[in-house]
């Protein structure tokens, strides 16, 4: 700066940066001056960097002006451009490559976890496989996943890697009226969505943990909420070291992992119950299973859940049948209940069968999260009685807290283990369902269940289709490939009994 102002012939001279914020600017060279409010108010100026975006300014100042001075001043402003726009590429270049190679390294862990989690045969082992994993990569320190406690409505650690004890003393509520809420973990369960701080420091969400953020050394963390088709079975919390590690980019994959850990959850506790020779049944009654919605009508009659088919988005149809008498009032449930998306009824007489497609009825959630299944579904006069069946690993309590959590009436009328007794033909058939994919499955029981195999046909293809959300040709794609395994599962099996 003082080769400048003496060739200038400049009494003073200096280099004033623009800021970001709008902040005043800052003065980061000098001659003849020592701060920015010392700045002359005549003098030569020439901006520094595009004029559309400018970095700062060079400022010369002197009581004899040589003419020469202020091209002088302009060729040296375009200097210091040239540098200042070489190295910013420079620094958008290294941060490209390093982001390009977080992506890589957080792409190769989240196919590390898939396909070490694939292989695991409980919930218990692909969650801490998850875990291990995360917290053994280079992107993140360490990773936790928790669920919430029904009755208590806290979140509870299930399993922790790369750190020990880092919610002891903690108390993390999804109850928005609890005095700490839970933070971005909470917001995740409520909400759905994964939540991201990419600066713990100063998130306020973090101000009640502000010391476990330095003791932990963490900057960044990112809450994903594990869920499959509509049931949440948990929230997953990740944690890196830098900033800014869950931007855009790096978000979108993360998110992914949440709804693959939720399919491989959901898969394994289904299979778990199909495959266990060994089953909890359990016979429940729920009073007034309606009553807190304002219906015109008074539940008459009955009507049944027969089968329910998940589609995408946590959406599902049920295939029922209803008495004349309970009719109107599925459709007036329609009309009230925001879960009930709309009633279809594919026969007339009584009972007519109905097709109902919805967004999430509670008193299912709570089992298929379980990997558990029901059968004889009905509601009599507004009045629900079932069976559902659990594997015995499952833990009762927490299954019916969080059925009472939504509907406190909820009663057991009878519990009873046993064991099932396989001929085999049912073992046919529990190999041919654990063969078939999830969207072969669904497109399978949707068609039999719409009555598509009947003659003549209550629904063709396309209105099956379209019931499923999914084009014509996908649907025939999936009903022949899943047509396929079960006449080879059948046709190819051993002779049963004597010939």
């Amino acid at each position: 700066m003082t080769r400048v102002a003496d060739s200038a012939d400049a009494d003073r001279c200096g280099v004033l940066a623009e800021a970001d914020d709008g902040s005043p600017r800052t003065l980061r060279a000098a001659v003849g001056w020592s701060a920015p409010d010392e700045l002359p108010a005549d003098g030569l100026r020439a901006t520094i960097g595009r004029e559309d975006d400018p970095w700062g300014v060079l400022v010369a100042a002197t009581d004899d002006a040589d003419p020469d001075a202020d091209a002088f001043v302009e060729a040296v402003a375009t200097v210091l451009t040239l540098a200042v726009e070489r190295r910013r590429r420079r620094r958008e270049t290294t941060a490209r490559h390093e982001l390009q190679a977080t992506l890589n390294s957080l792409h190769d862990a989240v196919s590390e976890v898939t396909d070490a989690i694939v292989a695991q045969s409980t919930r218990e082992e692909i969650e801490e496989t998850v875990c291990e994993l995360l917290a053994d990569s280079e992107a993140y320190k360490f990773a936790w996943i928790g669920a919430v406690d029904e009755p208590s409505q806290e979140v509870h650690v299930r399993t922790e890697a790369g750190v020990e004890g880092y919610l002891d003393g903690l108390t993390l509520s999804v109850d928005p009226d609890h005095p700490f809420d839970g933070g971005p973990t909470a917001d995740a369960l409520r909400t759905g969505t994964v939540q991201v701080t990419n600066d713990a420091r100063s998130d306020p969400r973090f101000s009640p943990v502000r010391d476990r953020v330095n003791a932990y050394d963490f900057r960044s963390s990112a809450a994903i909420p594990i869920a499959h088709e509509g049931t949440t079975y948990g929230v997953l919390n990740v944690y890196a070291g830098r900033e800014g590690a869950f931007r855009s980019r790096e978000r979108a994959v993360i998110a992914r992992l949440g709804e693959i850990v939720g399919h491989v959850i959901a898969a394994s506790e289904r299979k778990r119950a199909l495959l266990s020779d060994d089953l909890v049944e359990l016979t429940l009654r729920i009073d007034d299973l309606f009553v807190a919605l304002d219906t015109s009508v008074d539940p008459e009659g009955w009507f049944s859940f027969d089968h329910m088919v998940p589609v995408d988005d946590g959406d599902f149809i049920v295939y029922g049948r209803a008495t004349e008498e309970a009719v109107p009032f599925l459709r007036d449930l329609e009309r009230v209940n925001p879960e009930w998306e709309s009633v279809t009824v594919r026969s007339e007489g009584s009972p007519a069968r109905y097709e109902l497609h919805g967004v999430d009825l509670p008193v299912f959630s709570a089992i298929a999260s379980q990997g558990g299944y029901f059968e004889d579904v009905v509601i009599e006069d507004g009045d629900l009685r079932m069976t559902l069946y659990l594997s015995p690993s499952v833990d009762v309590h927490s299954v019916l807290e969080s059925l009472r959590h939504n509907y406190p009436q909820t009663e057991i009328r009878s519990r009873r283990q046993f064991t099932r007794s396989f001929e085999d033909v049912v073992r046919i058939r529990r190999r041919i369902v654990t063969d078939l994919t999830d969207r072969q499955r669904a497109t399978l029981e949707a068609a039999f269940y719409a009555g598509y195999f009947e003659w003549p046909r209550d629904a063709d293809g396309g209105a099956v289709a379209d019931s499923m959300g999914v084009s014509p040709p996908t649907f025939h794609q999936h009903l022949r490939t899943a047509q396929r395994k079960v006449l080879q599962a059948v046709l190819s099996s051993p002779t049963v009994g004597p010939e």
